[in-house]
């Protein structure tokens, strides 16, 4: 549960300070790869941890994640990134050793609520900690939970005898370089479902689970609610930070009662699925949360009525806690709960990756003529894009007019993550309903 609160903890407090850190480094144009090097990492080595599980034993899994994790705090993002993609599965694999499936809801619950406590802690503190003494603090703070969680593990826990951000950004997405890298994405990964579904040996990803309509289509809402929903945490903090002109502090104090419906969707999903066991209810309730909360937060205007910043948020918050909890119900075992975590983690790869491409895409295209003829633009325009903080200390003017194409970015990236729980809605209205089986 100390791994369960830093996961929750780590993927809030970048989203909170990230605007901070990366105009210190004038870097804002790349921010997103403040929790994509992370996210990466963590989604390739997920697949991998429950292998390791099984040969070496839950312990020794525990005390890899838990450390790496530690250590990339001093360390590299990167590094983070590989402990983390065992923090929240570590839980979910010692459930499944523990606990019957048809029991596991109300653990569940208890898993979701620390989540949710971490999540929020995270949004609401991280930004006054940056404010306050410094961004590194907010990520060395985490070491001696880290060091706990290490301790308490050790003893407790036996064994069981069972391209997106290049382009438009940096590169024109004409470039050969951009090209590249998209078309080698997707010949490796369809390389690697081949191989996958050909080899003998152990597979890194059981493609038999996925057979049947009922998985493949929860998992397609669960890949579209993992974009979704790390595009829309992703962007609210700009939102506020640029178009509000929010201190970091102010921004992150807007997330945190919010963000308490995060928590309370993904208890509410523990209990039913522990007394009546409605999988696919729940997944449609929650992704359908997430469209509205998106939908909502896209109709915001430039200029608007100050309870819709606080109001407009429940709905895809709430709807994330209930629609994650659910779907990460759904297997048997620790193989399968991996899949999951990895399926799950590939659409929070990409809800940053494409959020930050259209951002900087709209600013790469839209400042230069919105700023129109002002002397030497072009030094102005690599300005606001390589630091958010440098907004405020531009010239009335050509603040509002940065503002406003930041807005016209933001926008479209709410736009988008709202089609794609959409999409999401669909599969799980199609997925046929299930009740879970008993098990005692």
């Amino acid at each position: 549960m100390s791994n369960v609160f830093l996961y929750g903890f780590d993927g809030t407090i970048t989203a909170a300070t990230y605007a901070i850190i990366s105009s210190e480094f004038g870097a804002a144009n790349t921010a997103s790869w403040l929790t994509t090097a992370s996210l990466v990492i963590s989604t390739a080595f997920q697949p991998l941890y429950w292998r390791v599980s099984d040969i070496f034993g839950r312990r020794v899994y525990s005390f890899i994640s838990t450390i790496t994790f530690a250590l990339g705090f001093i360390v590299a993002r990167a590094l983070t990134g590989f402990g983390g993609g065992g923090l929240m599965t570590m839980a979910t694999i010692i459930n499944s050793d523990m606990i019957p499936f048809r029991r596991r809801g109300m653990y569940q619950a208890l898993q979701n609520g620390m989540f949710g406590f971490g999540a929020i802690c995270g949004a609401s503190f991280g930004a006054s900690v940056a404010d306050g003494i410094g961004w590194r603090w907010c990520f060395l703070l985490q070491v001696p939970v880290s060091a706990f969680a290490l301790a308490v593990g050790w003893v407790v826990i036996k064994n069981p005898l069972v391209g997106l951000s290049l382009g438009g950004n940096e590169l024109p997405w004409s470039s050969p370089w951009v090209v590249a890298s998209l078309v080698g994405r997707t010949a490796m990964l369809v390389l690697f479902l081949v191989v996958e579904a050909r080899t003998r040996a152990i597979p890194v990803i059981p493609l038999r689970l996925l057979k049947g309509s009922l998985p493949l289509l929860t998992q397609f809402a669960n890949v579209c609610a993992g974009l979704s929903a790390y595009a829309y945490v992703f962007d609210l903090p700009l939102f506020f930070q640029v178009v509000l002109l929010d201190s970091a502090t102010t921004a992150g104090a807007r997330l945190a009662i919010p963000s308490l419906a995060t928590p309370i969707g993904g208890l509410i999903a523990g209990v039913v699925m522990s007394r009546w066991g409605k999988l696919i209810t729940l997944v449609r309730i929650g992704t359908a949360l997430m469209v509205l909360g998106n939908a909502l937060v896209t109709s915001l205007a430039f200029e608007d009525s100050r309870w819709k910043y606080l109001v407009y948020i429940f709905p895809a918050k709430l709807g994330q806690g209930t629609q994650a909890f659910s779907s990460l119900h759904w297997p048997h075992h620790a193989v399968a709960a991996s899949t999951v975590y990895l399926i799950r983690s590939l659409g929070t790869v990409y809800g940053v990756a494409i959020t930050s491409a259209i951002v900087q895409t709209t600013l790469s295209v839209r400042l230069p003529g919105a700023l129109g003829e002002i002397p030497d633009k072009w030094p102005v325009i690599d300005e606001i894009r390589h630091s958010v903080s440098a907004i405020k200390d531009l010239l009335p003017d050509i603040q509002l007019k940065a503002r406003e194409v930041y807005y016209e970015g933001l926008r479209l990236s709410f736009a988008t993550s709202t089609a794609v729980a959409a999409a999401g809605v669909g599969a799980a209205l199609l997925a046929r309903a299930r009740g879970l089986r008993s098990t005692k």
